[in-house]
């Protein structure tokens, strides 16, 4: 069904964007929900009870259950470090709530962020990861999603060659640079022979005075809101499957949560965030090179054998194309093959992991029946 048109260029020069369907991002709040208030068990509609808390002020971990129903498997859902919000994963959710427990690990508006707060870059990234596992506690299945994928897998390594008792029993990696080098898009060829010194002195700035992180240099919201129309009007004019998605969209209750708008809501991105993630996937490769310590040891995926791996893409990804996220399963080259599983969309996008028809019908499923099959 239709339902959000595109509309003609109008003063903005949108070319096609439906300016009312365009956030402003100065009014982005620091951090939203995902507006899931019940799911369907069987033929009843059930309630569904939200919490949240705070591992540190960069972060808030939301956890969805049925009410007054018996805890049922959890899936931890990380949000990546690319400005985006949480409802941009609201179809996934609501996918995978019919047969598992929700929790997501959010990322705060940076620019509402003091300095007296300190730093937060990969490194960080990935230990509130592992906090959000602890918190959780064990039998969690942990899913990364697009840039979290390689923060989730290094998560999980580190929890699994400790030892400790709330290593995630599955990893999931939805349309994640895994392998950049793979099979090299547009974006990935950029950010790998992008110097970083370039990305800090052309892509960062401080947080007006106006906000509470004022001095914190971020990636701010409108730059990549700048960056993302573009892409979005080329994406229109060539009739891709983004494209459709602006015209036709297929989201979950999509005249309250339309695409495009989902989409251009964006925050701040921590400056050492956005920048040292860059360096440590596509610079560094930390993944598969061993330049990741936690608690003083190195992080190596290889060593890892009881964990589960499922990966999944999506053919017509412009931005991690097919073969970046299914190396997954070189990275984990010790996990038996029957802890593992890969899904290739046959359509679709780079959205398609987590928003629309086939993150409902294809993606959701897909994973409840792996969490469901490999749990302890």
């Amino acid at each position: 069904m239709t339902v959000v048109q595109a509309a003609k260029r109008d003063d903005a020069g949108l070319a096609g964007l439906d300016p009312r369907l365009i956030a402003e991002p100065g009014r982005e709040p620091a951090w939203g929900g995902l507006a899931i208030d019940h799911t369907i068990l069987g033929a009843r509609r059930r309630p569904i009870e939200s919490r949240h808390i705070s591992l540190n002020p960069f972060s808030v971990l939301l956890t969805l259950r049925v009410a007054e129903g018996a805890p049922r498997p959890l899936a931890l859902l990380v949000m990546p470090m690319s400005g985006g919000h949480a409802l941009m994963m609201r179809d996934l959710a609501a996918g995978l709530l019919e047969t598992h427990d929700v929790a997501l690990l959010d990322w705060v508006n940076a620019r509402y962020v003091p300095l007296t707060a300190g730093r937060f870059g990969f490194q960080e990234n990935v230990e509130t990861t592992i906090a959000a596992l602890r918190h959780l506690g064990a039998g969690v299945h942990l899913v990364g999603i697009c840039q979290s994928g390689a923060v989730a897998a290094l998560a999980a390594s580190a929890l699994h060659q400790a030892g400790a008792a709330e290593r995630p029993v599955s990893l999931a990696l939805l349309s994640s640079p895994i392998e950049p080098l793979a099979e090299q898009t547009r974006v990935s060829s950029l950010l790998a022979f992008t110097a970083r010194s370039w990305l800090t002195g052309s892509m960062l700035s401080p947080v007006p005075r106006a906000f509470a992180g004022r001095g914190r240099m971020v990636y701010p919201a409108e730059l990549q809101q700048a960056r993302l129309k573009l892409y979005l009007k080329n994406q229109l004019a060539a009739g891709t499957a983004v494209g459709h998605k602006i015209t036709h969209d297929d989201g979950l209750e999509a005249e309250h949560f339309p695409f495009l708008e989902r989409a251009t809501r964006l925050k701040d991105i921590s400056g050492p965030a956005f920048t040292e993630s860059i360096a440590a996937i596509y610079h560094d490769r930390v993944l598969w090179s061993g330049g990741f310590r936690f608690a003083g040891e190195v992080v190596r995926p290889r060593f890892v054998k009881d964990l589960a791996v499922m990966t999944i893409e999506a053919e017509g990804d412009d931005i991690t194309a097919p073969g970046q996220t299914v190396a997954a399963h070189r990275l984990f080259a010790r996990v038996p093959d029957g802890l593992r599983e890969h899904l290739l969309l046959d359509e679709g996008s780079h959205f398609s992991a987590f928003h629309g028809r086939p993150a409902i019908e294809e993606v959701a499923p897909a994973l409840s029946r792996f969490m469901t099959a490999v749990a302890p």
